[in-house]
């Protein structure tokens, strides 16, 4: 067998029950395999571990001292890979690493997460802000958050809040150019663009009936949200942000809606996981977590 691990569990549990037999039950071994294994630690040893008699079988001296030293090193061992799921949810701990977009992950997800650290103080995460597409397995993540389309086998994945968007500018933009009433005057009209880094294009605007607008000529664009917002308010152009910015600065007075007889199409917001085994239940805890949290936010 010449697998130690495997040798010293068959003893343990021979010793314990003290029958070949039962043993192999426990085990769903056969009998035949039992005996050749206590036969081959025997070997090993150089010991007899267990008398053998037509009436049964009894531990030998050495096999009770094997044993003493043995069965503290199985409990540690059963401890160590037992199913966290047995464990008490006061005691999760460990480490989640989750991938999000930046501007959506610093308005909406860190309150999210600070709130669940206060119930769980013990599980430590780490947080990656970026609009690229983050790799799973080269930044260790657990849990992804991904704004747009997602269709990948390798995640488990759910779909959980549609992000509205809307089209805005500064009321000093408007009183002095006047604003687009159709999708076809935004290109007579100072336009703020997003920059799509890894195709290096600008983000589409779209709008119902799968109606959409390329910024061509923007008089200004920027691949960081705040810095697009932040050019909304100063009137550099209008631009067209999710509702989770817009509303804000609308209700503010920073911004005014335009277009407003025009729907914009929504963005699936998804939340994912790596397919790989079975899952911790900190990360269970803190997908299931965020799921509730943003479902709430529909």
């Amino acid at each position: 067998m010449n697998n130690y691990f495997e040798l010293i569990k068959i003893f343990c549990t021979v010793a314990n029950v003290e029958n070949f037999k039962k043993a192999a039950i426990q085990l769903g071994k056969s009998p035949q395999s039992i005996t050749r294994a206590i036969q081959e630690l025997e070997e090993q040893k150089g010991e007899i571990l267990f008398y053998r008699s037509t009436r049964g079988h009894k531990i030998t001296r050495e096999g009770e001292e094997l044993l003493r030293q043995a069965q503290p090193l199985m409990n540690k061992i059963n401890e160590l890979v037992k199913n966290s799921a047995h464990e008490a949810v006061e005691d999760v701990s460990g480490h989640i690493r989750l991938t999000m977009p930046t501007t959506f992950g610093r308005h909406i997800i860190i309150p999210l997460i600070s709130k669940f650290q206060i119930d769980y103080p013990e599980i430590k995460i780490s947080c990656i802000l970026t609009d690229e597409h983050s790799n799973v397995i080269t930044n260790q993540v657990d849990i992804g958050i991904r704004i747009g389309f997602l269709n990948d086998n390798r995640f488990v994945s759910r779909k959980v809040m549609n992000i509205g968007f809307r089209v805005v500018g500064a009321p000093s933009l408007v009183n002095r150019v006047g604003q687009p009433q159709q999708i076809e005057d935004l290109n007579h009209f100072p336009i703020i663009a997003f920059e799509n880094l890894s195709s290096n294009q600008y983000w589409f605007w779209g709008f119902e009936y799968d109606q959409t607008f390329l910024p061509n000529l923007p008089i200004f664009s920027t691949n960081d949200l705040d810095a697009y917002c932040q050019a909304l308010i100063d009137g550099i152009g209008f631009g067209h942000i999710p509702e989770f910015l817009a509303l804000p600065m609308i209700k503010q007075g920073s911004v005014v809606e335009v277009m407003q007889n025009i729907k914009s199409s929504p963005w699936g917001l998804y939340l994912y996981r790596p397919q790989l085994g079975p899952t911790p239940k900190r990360i269970k805890l803190l997908y299931n977590y965020l799921i509730e949290n943003l479902l709430k936010k529909e």
